[in-house]
């Protein structure tokens, strides 16, 4: 195991989607590469204690429910704020930034977002297999200034669902994981099943860092959403699969924030490294139909963020399609010397795709 200063680290340029042709096909994983100019961003590190935006709620229907009335758009904004920062408060110790070097030994590094999840007392970071899959993988944790190579061994599976995890051992947990949230598998939902026009909620690092005095650090971008609802005309990515997949709503020019009069925040950044990022059905909605009380420990994760094909939409893998995943991975070998005994000597795994 070894460790590096979190402050020391320079990103590789983010492609803005502004300057690529208006009806470009390429396809975006979410992960840095190509030049252009970094992003701006929701917030200010550090993360979440600074106003974030959301995007504007859209039009609700007339009613959801034929025997309900339709909700005002105040109370709707309200619950929006409410889950932004409810959601952030709750779920900030859990994310984790990673890091690794560009092909071609380059010394930029390009970045994603990890997950600190826990499966029977394992823990594991979980990302997509396009990040975990790369070599010198680092990471951060919570309240600790350095990036860590700790998570030494990585089970994937590859498309359509793009999900991958490294296995964190005991004794760096130990070291470095105080203070550290690791969701838990009872959090993840078992399908992707949620209230008509539910409020989403998803958080990452895009890949912008900024600087203070001699120290850059990276700056994580909170953000409620709604699942993208294709229109008749629009046409989904050739590699987008209604079966595994669904569109998760996201359009830097649309957003605005929640508050108009404050200038601080410029805005929401191009996603390249969302890769990673869980999606939470929030439930708010939900609460409110059914006239519960909402708390942010109610939310479920429902997807995790893969693909940018669109200025209006990111890309999600379905829940049902990895939660297995978490359950086998924690299973499998718990060190090096184990696994190289029955897998792989990279100590790399590729797991059954199936979905469940």
């Amino acid at each position: 195991m070894c460790i590096a200063l979190r402050k020391a680290i320079s990103v590789a340029p983010m492609m803005d989607w502004t300057d690529a042709p208006e009806k470009s096909s390429k396809f975006n994983d979410l992960a840095p590469h190509g030049t252009g100019r970094v992003a701006p961003m929701w917030q200010l590190p550090p993360f979440p204690n600074t106003k974030a935006s959301t995007l504007e709620p859209p039009t609700m229907p007339e009613s959801l429910h034929p025997e309900q009335a339709a909700i005002p758009h105040d109370v709707l904004t309200s619950m929006f704020r409410e889950v932004q920062d409810g959601m952030a408060e709750h779920l900030k110790s859990s994310f984790s930034e990673v890091f690794f070097p560009q092909e071609g030994g380059s010394d930029l590094l390009e970045n994603g977002t990890g997950s600190l999840v826990e499966v029977d007392g394992v823990k594991l970071l979980l990302s997509n297999e396009h990040v975990v899959k790369n070599v010198r993988l680092q990471h951060s944790f919570p309240n600790f200034d350095r990036y860590v190579t700790g998570a030494y061994l990585k089970y994937t599976m590859g498309e359509p669902f793009d999900v991958g995890v490294s296995r964190i051992g005991d004794d760096t947990w130990a070291m470095y994981g105080e203070g550290a949230f690791a969701i838990p598998l009872s959090r993840f939902a078992l399908r992707h099943e949620t209230h008509l026009h539910e409020i989403l909620w998803t958080a990452g690092y895009p890949g912008a860092r900024v600087k203070q005095l001699a120290a850059t650090y990276a700056v994580a971008q909170v953000l409620s959403t709604q699942e993208h609802i294709f229109r008749e005309d629009e046409v989904p990515h050739e590699r987008f699969d209604p079966a595994y997949h669904f569109g998760v709503g996201y359009s830097p020019e649309k957003a605005i924030r929640f508050d108009e009069h404050d200038s601080s925040s410029p805005g929401l950044s191009l996603p390249n490294g969302l890769s990673g990022s869980l999606v939470w059905n929030s439930r708010r909605l939900e609460c409110f139909y059914a006239r519960r009380p909402w708390e942010p420990s109610m939310a479920l994760v429902t997807g995790i963020i893969w693909g940018w094909p669109s200025s209006d939409y990111l890309i999600a893998t379905k829940v049902e399609h990895f939660r297995d995943f978490l359950s086998t991975a924690s299973k499998l070998p718990s060190t090096r010397q184990a696994a190289e005994n029955g897998q792989p000597s990279d100590g790399e795994a590729r797991l059954p795709e199936s979905g469940g």
